[in-house]
């Protein structure tokens, strides 16, 4: 099966949306100190996507980075929000009916 990456001139709240759309098959996250990696692997019409998004703390709030596009949340924590788009992707799925995380 051919894999190719979302488009590139996607907006988060777009990006979210389609993967929340989609099949996903596979979720990829890499956790560190100051960011967040998440790829998820999904299907859309039979051909299968990978799409990244890079949650980065900084001095000021939060990026999300998809697509070589950089967004800025000010006042905003990178793991809250990796997480509520999480929450937001996931809640479509009949698989989950609670996702709660806890970190300090």
């Amino acid at each position: 099966m051919e894999m190719i990456a979302c488009g590139t001139n996607n907006t988060p709240s777009s990006t979210i949306k389609t993967i929340r759309i989609s099949r996903i098959v596979e979720i990829y996250v890499t956790v560190e100190e100051i960011s967040i990696l998440v790829a998820y692997v999904m299907y859309k019409q039979k051909l299968q996507y990978r799409q990244e998004l890079c949650y980065k703390s900084t001095i000021n709030g939060c990026s999300l980075e998809i697509g070589g596009k950089e967004k800025f949340f000010e006042d905003q924590n990178f793991m809250e929000l990796f997480f509520s788009h999480l929450i937001i992707i996931l809640s479509l799925t009949n698989l989950i009916s609670y996702l709660s995380f806890f970190y300090d």
